[in-house]
C-alpha cells in the first residue's frame, strides 16, 4: 500500500508542516504578516532553522502556475 499524504489548505498551529505546499503557505503567511521569521516560527511551533531550510528550497523552485502574460492564444 502505497500513502500520499493530504494536501490541507492550512498550516497547523503546532508542529511540522507535512508537505512543501504547507511549508510555502508558512512562509507567505511570514512575508505577509510584518512577523519575523523568528516569531512566527515561535508562534506556530516550528524550528527556525527548518524553516529557513524550506523557505530557501521553495524560493529555488519556478513558479508552477504560469502567468496570464505568458499564456499562448
Amino acid at each position: 500500500m502505497v500513502f500520499f499524504p493530504t494536501v490541507s489548505s492550512h498550516v497547523p498551529t503546532q508542529g511540522y508542516p507535512d508537505v512543501p505546499e504547507q511549508w510555502q503557505t508558512l512562509a507567505d503567511q511570514q512575508r505577509n504578516s510584518g512577523l519575523s521569521a523568528a516569531k512566527l516560527c515561535k508562534q506556530v511551533g516550528v524550528g527556525y532553522a527548518c524553516f529557513c531550510n524550506w523557505r530557501k528550497r521553495l524560493s529555488s523552485y519556478p513558479a508552477v502556475a504560469p502567468t496570464l502574460a505568458s499564456a499562448s492564444y
